[in-house]
């Protein structure tokens, strides 16, 4: 059993970097994915508002309405977006360096990993543009809420009027008086919502990962007589701490390390959500 387990633990985070080693490309990464959590979602990639579907990828400049239901976008693979009902965004910039959200209406929760390397990440509403470097924070019309990190919040009109947000603080703007003014926030409750489905994202991600070499994976699990199940019952443990993927990164070799980078960050992240307080 020792042995099976062994194995699959090679395959899984190998066999991520060996598919991009053997074929002497790295597979793209996307801009975009919206996952549909409920309800019907909306997109205009450019042509018009059409309903959106589960695992949609979208363009850099789509627009997404949730209308009455709810979605989420994962941009570059890592970062992570919810949109709640009566939202409408739009995906204005997605660089290897920068991401850029217009928040046009609605309410937002983000959650900046770093998983996709970039150095920048903002939300601009009418009013206002929150700019983060990991962290996790809402945006709701203007107010900006801070679960993690810190956001620089400034304004749209005179953007050197700037306000540095601290975790578990709110920021509240009075655009017709020009006023920022920060406050204690209590809604750890909210950031709780939103704990489940961002893991669940994230999962999703790595599983897409590790698709992208589909056919050594099959060719490995012949080889070492591994079945999907165990392959995803492996994954299970490692997120539950009961396998350790740090031993099995650091056991590939160190030119593959770089193409093993992502699925072994996701896996961090997944684990670092798991322990997170509720």
């Amino acid at each position: 059993m020792n042995k099976v387990v062994a194995s699959i633990g090679v395959v899984v985070v190998i066999l991520i970097a060996a598919g991009a080693f053997w074929l002497f490309s790295t597979p793209p990464v996307t801009a975009a994915i919206l996952y549909v959590d409920e309800g019907t979602v909306e997109v205009d990639t450019g042509s018009g508002w059409t309903q959106g579907m589960d695992e949609m990828e979208l363009p850099v400049g789509t627009k997404v309405k949730t209308g009455t239901g709810s979605a989420s976008v994962v941009m570059l693979e890592g970062e992570v977006m919810h949109l709640e009902p009566g939202t409408e965004v739009a995906l204005s910039e997605i660089t290897d360096q920068k991401i850029k959200i217009t928040q046009i209406i609605g309410e937002t929760w983000h959650k900046v990993t770093k998983i996709s390397g970039i150095s920048t990440y903002e939300v601009e509403t009418p009013n206002t543009v929150a700019t983060v470097r990991g962290t996790e924070f809402f945006v709701k019309d203007d107010d900006v809420v801070v679960e993690e990190g810190e956001v620089e919040v400034g304004f749209v009109k005179t953007p050197s009027k700037k306000l540095m947000v601290k975790s578990k603080r709110t920021m509240k703007m009075q655009a017709a008086l020009d006023t920022m003014t920060e406050d204690v926030f209590e809604e750890d409750a909210r950031a709780g919502k939103f704990k489940e489905k961002y893991i669940k994202h994230l999962k999703r991600m790595r599983m897409r990962e590790i698709k992208k070499h589909d056919k050594l994976m099959n060719l490995a699990k012949k080889r070492y007589g591994i079945n999907d199940e165990q392959v995803h019952q492996y994954l299970d443990d490692v997120d539950e701490g009961k396998q350790d993927e740090d031993k099995a990164y650091h056991a590939i070799p160190g030119p593959l390390k770089k193409k093993a980078e992502r699925a072994y960050k996701i896996t961090k992240a997944i684990k670092r959500a798991k322990r997170a307080p509720q």
